[in-house]
């Protein structure tokens, strides 16, 4: 009794079992049992801004025409936010957080 698992082992696979407070990456998401969804929020957020600042010269650089910049945008930032988007049950908390940082990101 008390004995936590960590492991299973599945066709002498060892597959490591997370506790309720822990969380792991799979195919670009963040999967959690605590508060999934903001989780999963802030680790397409962090992802989007690694992604803006890949091509932050590019997407900040006056040299280039502003259709392009925002044609840059929507080919590679926005994918990356709202990549898996459709499993998420978005609160209005969170669309506000989408919005304001997609402002903030073209205000740059």
């Amino acid at each position: 009794m008390g004995r936590c698992i960590t492991h299973v082992d599945i066709d002498d696979d060892k597959v490591e079992i997370l506790s309720a407070v822990e969380s792991t990456k799979y195919l670009g998401r963040k999967l959690t049992l605590h508060d999934f969804h903001h989780t999963e929020l802030t680790n397409r957020l962090a992802m989007g801004w690694r992604k803006f600042n890949q091509f932050r010269n590019e997407l900040t650089s006056s040299r280039y025409p502003l259709r392009s910049r925002l044609r840059l945008f929507s080919g590679t930032v926005t994918p990356t936010v709202t990549y898996g988007c459709a499993t998420w049950t978005p609160t209005k908390d969170m669309l506000l957080t989408l919005r304001r940082t997609q402002r903030r990101m073209l205000r740059l």
